[in-house]
C-alpha cells in the first residue's frame, strides 16, 4: 500500500491526474460542529488550472462511455470542464490512483525520488518493512536509470 500526503492544488501542472484525498476546509459552523464537503474523494480529474478563485478540472470518464456517447452523436465527446472553490479546496489534493493497479509494483506517476523517500520514510515509521522494502526498489530504480 502506498500512502498518499495531502497537497496543494498549486503543486500540479496542467495535465496531471488527480483527486482528492481529504475533506474541504470548513463550509459552515453549527455550534461547535464544522460542516466540510467530502464531495470528489476518490473522484478521479484531469487538472486543467487555476483562474478566477476556482479550481478548473475535468472529470475523468471510462473510454467505454466515450465510445457509447459518441456512437449517437456527430460530435465527439469532451468531459466539461467544472469549478469549484480555490478557497475550500486548495489542500487536500494527490495523484490519482487506479484502485486496479493496486498491489502492482510500477510506481505513481510523477513521483519523485524525494517524494518516494517521504513514502519510505512513513512506511519505516509505521513499520511496514515490506512497503519501505518496496519503495527503496523504486527508489534506486529512479537513481539508476
Amino acid at each position: 500500500m502506498i500512502k498518499q500526503e495531502p497537497k496543494s492544488i498549486n503543486e500540479f501542472k496542467k495535465g496531471d491526474k488527480i483527486t482528492r484525498i481529504q475533506p474541504s476546509k470548513p463550509v459552515m459552523k453549527m455550534g461547535d460542529e464544522e460542516i466540510v464537503d467530502r464531495n470528489f474523494i476518490g473522484t478521479p480529474f484531469i487538472f486543467v488550472g487555476i483562474a478566477n478563485g476556482c479550481i478548473y478540472l475535468k472529470k475523468v470518464v471510462s473510454e467505454q462511455a466515450i465510445s457509447f456517447f459518441n456512437m449517437f452523436t456527430e460530435t465527439p465527446m469532451e468531459p466539461p470542464i467544472i469549478n469549484i472553490e480555490l478557497e475550500l479546496f486548495d489542500d487536500g489534493w494527490s495523484y490519482y490512483i487506479d484502485p486496479n493497479s493496486l498491489g502492482e509494483e510500477t510506481p505513481i506517476p510523477k513521483l519523485s525520488v524525494k517524494e518516494l523517500e517521504a513514502q519510505k520514510k512513513i512506511a519505516l515509521e509505521d513499520e511496514d518493512y515490506l512497503t519501505a522494502d518496496r519503495l527503496q526498489k523504486l527508489i534506486n530504480k529512479q537513481k539508476n536509470g
